[in-house]
């Protein structure tokens, strides 16, 4: 059978359960593969206000849904909505207190200037400290030391660090 065959259909021959059954069929067809969800018209989806609200929406196709969904504001589910709140919120917290706390602007001309970050064993379970000179690493967050970034671990909390950031829950951990 051919990737791009035509198909012509009588609708006139299919009661209306049936056209609508074969329109969402040819329109699954047509879709490209997308990795994250989005709902069919008039689903239900969650997404974060600008005061920190999770709010429900009824998906309309429309632009306003479209722009949501772009900036990975668009959830399946509220508790979905309120995990990606609380990593936005943690994340913040953390870049709040580096640029509190830094000694000075991380620099990456500097090539010995220390700049720390914080990432997470898989293998011990446990937070690790580790000094870059030259990698920069997508959305990290760098201390001027490794002191810094072990004071911002511990007036953040670990555990919130690691369940918002790593994703890792303490049933992980075992």
């Amino acid at each position: 059978m051919n990737e791009f065959q035509t198909i012509n259909v009588n609708l006139l021959n299919l009661s209306e359960e049936e056209r609508e059954q074969l329109m969402g069929l040819i329109k699954k067809a047509n879709q490209t593969h997308q990795k994250r969800w989005r709902g069919e018209k008039n689903d239900v989806y969650y997404s974060i206000t600008g005061d920190g609200r999770i709010v429900d929406n009824r998906e309309s196709e429309s632009t306003c849904d479209d722009v949501v969904y772009q900036f990975g504001n668009y959830f399946k589910t509220k508790e979905e909505a309120e995990f990606e709140l609380n990593k936005r919120l943690v994340y913040q917290e953390l870049k709040d207190y580096a640029l509190e706390h830094n000694e000075m602007g991380i620099d990456w001309k500097k090539i010995e200037q220390e700049k720390w970050a914080i990432s997470y064993d898989n293998h011990s379970k446990c937070l690790r400290y580790r000094n870059r000179y030259t990698l920069s690493d997508i959305g990290q967050i760098y201390f001027s030391s490794c002191e810094i970034a072990r004071e911002a671990v511990e007036a953040i909390g670990e555990d919130r660090i690691k369940k918002y950031l790593f994703n890792i829950n303490k049933e992980n951990r075992k």
